[in-house]
């Protein structure tokens, strides 16, 4: 059976990461081995009444090992931008064991990001390009189609086509290496 297990603080004063880089390190150890759940970091807005904290309560970042069975297991990086939570679409894979496990999350003011597993680099990229935070640069164009007499090979012949007139169709040429 699922349980949410929520241990809050608030800082004295809210902080902002403009134009600083941000870094979300802790660490994790799972005692008793673990076969499905998580152990997250999640970063609130100052309004979040910790009385009332739930798993539903909204976050603007999750960091952390999310585990479940053998396939489906990975460390989830979910931002929170313009109203929605993102995963990230890179699989980062956890380190699934009973030892303590040091987790860092670094973002960058130039819109990099760096995952880090026991100080060893696991992930990193272009925040755009690992996440679907913008619409896709390009999309399918919903109406175009091939015209009726598209010619799927890759090579035709061109009837047109004519050799140079000082072409010479020689099967064999003397080699200047030979003795």
């Amino acid at each position: 059976m699922p349980s949410f297990m929520p241990l809050s603080t608030r800082y004295k004063k809210p902080f902002s990461n403009e134009n600083e880089t941000l870094v979300v390190q802790f660490s994790v150890k799972h005692k008793q081995g673990i076969h499905c759940g998580g152990g997250f970091v999640k970063l609130f807005p100052d309004t979040l009444n910790q009385e009332d904290m739930h798993s539903e309560s909204e976050y603007y970042i999750m960091f952390g090992p999310d585990i479940c069975g053998f396939g489906n297991n990975k460390v989830q990086v979910i931002p929170h931008y313009q109203g929605r939570y993102h995963e990230n679409n890179k699989t980062i894979k956890p380190r699934i064991n009973k030892d303590t496990h040091l987790y860092t999350l670094i973002i960058r003011p130039d819109a990099t990001y760096e995952v880090k597993i026991d100080n060893q680099q696991v992930a990193a990229g272009d925040l755009e390009d690992d996440w679907d935070f913008l619409p896709p640069r390009k999309i399918k164009a919903p109406y175009t189609r091939k015209p009726r007499k598209w010619d799927e090979r890759l090579q035709t012949e061109d009837p047109e086509d004519k050799k140079p007139e000082d072409w010479e169709d020689f099967e064999y040429i003397p080699d200047p290496e030979a003795r």
